[in-house]
Order: C-alpha cells, then sequence, then structure tokens
C-alpha cells in the first residue's frame, strides 16, 4: 500500500470508535478464507483514477501554456487581471 492511502485509511478509521483485540489465529479461521482471497485485477482503483484525472489536468495545463504565440506582452495582459500577480 502507498503511504498516501495508508493515511487516508487511518483517517477513515479515526472517525470510528472501536476497541483492538488480540485473537489467536485458531480463533480466527473464517477470516482466513477472506485474507488468501484472489483479488480482482480488474477494478480500478480512486488512487489510479485520480492519478490519471491529476495528469490530465496537469498535461493540458501544459499543453494551454506552451504555445509559440506566447509572447511577453500576452503575459503582461495576463496578469494584470489578477491582483496577486502583478
Amino acid at each position: 500500500m502507498t503511504s498516501a492511502r495508508l493515511l487516508r485509511y487511518a483517517s477513515f478509521l479515526a472517525g470510528f470508535d472501536y476497541t483492538v483485540k488480540f485473537r489467536k489465529g485458531l480463533e480466527t479461521q473464517n477470516v482466513d478464507c477472506l485474507y488468501t482471497a484472489p483479488v480482482n485485477q480488474y477494478c480500478i482503483s480512486a488512487d489510479v483514477s485520480i492519478n490519471d484525472e491529476v495528469h490530465q489536468v496537469c498535461a493540458s495545463a501544459v499543453f494551454e501554456i506552451s504555445s509559440e504565440n506566447l509572447i511577453a506582452d500576452a503575459i503582461i495582459q495576463g496578469t494584470e487581471k489578477y491582483q496577486e500577480l502583478a
């Protein structure tokens, strides 16, 4: 698991009131089938879809910026619109 996914999972679990109790492996044999169950490889996780979306946004932003018609006057006009950039 990635560290970002672990942080989101920890944040999600923090919203619950629970107590962790140790149980011997002999007492938890019924959950072993879930642990060894095959993972569906065709399911796209949220991380993958978010990463794809971020990549598309960045690519479109770079494509818009890297135009051949970008000149100093256009940059000046664009930055005058925003008080923070002027």
